[in-house]
């Protein structure tokens, strides 16, 4: 009976450690079949890739940044050392990282599977996009190394690199054509669309605006390269950077490790996670500045220089002011305007500096802030409302500011003679807002330039022209009624200037 009962006892239990065992190897069969995300996949084989050949990738994807501010990532992310400038970024900087990139490779070569590390990959594969948005400085890496990286990845993993190049804007002004790699796009086109492919985009940026910010080329993509992106089930409204040139501020770079993957973050994100139209940029026509003075030499008289000098600094305190201070757009406009786009300068007969705001904008505040910065109110006409224009005076220079109002169809600015109170419109073409460098300046400027140029100057804006009347030569004025004399202590202030 006891023998009976020990037999059926080691039975059961012989079975029970049988089950167990069945169970265990059932589920390594199936981690063994499952496989890694798609996106964690790529993004894994391109940043061993990345470190290997030193290239310090980091995430600029608005829709990765915004998930990853929910986090605690930038908390624990390490800066560079102290002595990295955002400033003075050079290639030497970071390829000196040596240990530092050494910790990174030994970190993938030792455990390089999202699987085996028992991690859920949060973060990058969310599944809402087919994209990734990384960047890179063009500081940190050559075209050669470019080559290298594009070739490794399509010996080691098989994958589809698609290298961009252009035209570096930045030397045109010396004759200088020179090509330069703008964006490098990596898909896997072995995996079915079905399986939730994925694309990785990366972004060469470089230094703009005397060094101060980083600078996007626009992406061409030829009919090729179209074709792979769309065999990868990838429109193109899913890509969230401008398709054009863009602009961003210079931020500090942070690594941290996030889904296993160690990246880096822009710190602050910021400039990043700005709309899609606040990070437009239109380079100055250099082509169409040198054809200008070839038909119309420069003047580079004192007097003309010193006018420059003058100007460039007016532009400078009032960018300080309106954009920094107030957090208000302004963009050049009128004869400043002109002067950017015909000849990427300003013109030196001019007399003053020209910019549009916003009427909605306006705050008595501007008013006192130039004031206390030493460049006092000398005209104001109009109302907030109505054709409002001020003007300042720092030194012996004219800041026009032009206020612009947003019709269904239109927009408009107005003007109004002091002597007669009579008022003038000036019809515009609805414009949007970009970026560009002016004499070194960051600054906005109509997106649609052209044809804000010639509403206000002509099909003839080419031809210098020294009689300008404000009130009859624009092509775009019109007559906009009288004030009541009764308004006029409201709508045409002349400030008397102080004798010194």
């Amino acid at each position: 009976m006891v023998k009976t009962s020990f037999v059926f006892l080691v039975c059961v239990l012989s079975g029970f450690l049988l089950t167990i065992q069945l169970i265990a190897f059932k589920l390594l069969i199936k981690q063994a079949t499952v496989e890694e995300p798609t996106a964690w996949k790529i993004l894994d084989q391109i940043t061993v890739a990345a470190q290997q050949y030193k290239i310090p990738l980091f995430v600029i994807d608005q829709l990765l940044l915004n998930y990853i501010k929910q986090g605690d990532y930038l908390h624990t992310a390490k800066s560079w050392p102290k002595n990295y400038s955002s400033k003075n970024v050079n290639h030497h900087h970071f390829s000196s990282k040596r240990k530092f990139y050494s910790d990174f490779i030994s970190y993938h070569q030792s455990s390089n599977s999202l699987l085996s590390r028992n991690r859920e990959c949060r973060i990058f594969c969310r599944g809402e996009s087919h994209l990734t948005h990384l960047a890179t400085l063009a500081d940190s890496i050559t075209p050669e190394t470019v080559i290298h990286f594009g070739n490794y990845l399509k010996d080691h993993h098989s994958l589809s690199v698609i290298t961009l190049n252009d035209i570096d804007s930045s030397l045109l002004h010396l004759n200088l054509h020179v090509s330069i790699p703008t964006h490098i796009i990596i898909a896997d086109e072995r995996v079915d669309i079905r399986k939730q492919s994925h694309v990785v985009h990366i972004v060469i940026l470089y230094d703009r605006v005397q060094g101060n910010n980083w600078w996007q080329a626009p992406v061409k993509l030829n009919e090729h390269h179209e074709r792979i992106l769309h065999r990868q089930g990838l429109k193109k409204t899913e890509f969230r950077l401008p398709y054009s040139s863009a602009i961003y501020d210079k931020t500090e770079i942070m690594r941290t490790t996030i889904d296993g993957l160690r990246i880096f973050l822009p710190h602050p994100p910021k400039s990043f996670l700005n709309p899609l139209n606040d990070k437009k940029f239109i380079e100055c026509d250099r082509g169409r500045s040198n054809e200008f003075y070839s038909e119309n030499p420069k003047d580079e008289t004192l007097e003309a220089n010193n006018f420059r000098k003058k100007a460039q600094t007016l532009l400078t305190k009032a960018r300080q002011l309106i954009e920094h201070e107030l957090g208000l757009p302004f963009w050049l406009s009128s004869g400043t305007l002109l002067g950017f786009y015909r000849q990427c300068d300003f013109i030196v007969y001019s007399g003053d500096v020209d910019i549009g705001m916003w009427a909605d904008d306006f705050k008595p505040k501007i008013v006192d802030l130039f004031s206390i910065n030493n460049i006092p109110l000398i005209h104001w006409f109009g109302r907030p409302n109505d054709s409002l224009e001020l003007s300042f005076l720092m030194g012996d220079l004219k800041l026009d500011i032009f206020f612009f109002y947003r019709e269904q169809d239109h927009y408009w600015n107005g003007g109004t003679q002091a002597k007669t109170g009579l008022k003038f419109k000036y019809d515009f073409p609805k414009f949007t807002l970009c970026w560009t460098d002016f004499i070194g300046l960051l600054v906005r400027i109509p997106c649609e330039t052209e044809s804000y140029i010639e509403a206000n100057y002509g099909k003839q804006w080419r031809i210098p022209q020294r009689n300008w009347d404000w009130k009859s030569s624009p092509p775009n004025v019109q007559p906009n009624g009288q004030w009541d004399p009764n308004e006029w202590s409201e709508t045409i202030r002349l400030i008397p200037m102080p004798n010194v």
